[in-house]
């Protein structure tokens, strides 16, 4: 469930950042992986799909991590 609601932030996020199309796909793109990875766990309660909620959302915060500490250009 917090797969989804942070896919859905960033579904916002995407919105908010409108003038700036690449970072808006950036957004979306995350938002699509967030709420996918979140339905495949909701409805497949198998290792794999905790897994992929695991690799989906790490990568996700790896990113965010990745621009507070370097910047975003």
């Amino acid at each position: 469930m917090t797969s989804i609601g942070a896919g859905v932030i960033h579904a916002a996020a995407a919105g908010v950042h409108a003038e700036h199309p690449q970072l808006a796909r950036l957004f979306i793109l995350c938002s699509v992986a967030q709420i996918g990875a979140g339905l495949v766990a909701l409805t497949r309660s198998t290792r794999g799909a905790a897994l992929l909620v695991v690799v989906v959302n790490t990568i996700a915060v790896g990113a965010w991590l990745t621009t507070r500490i370097t910047g975003i250009s």
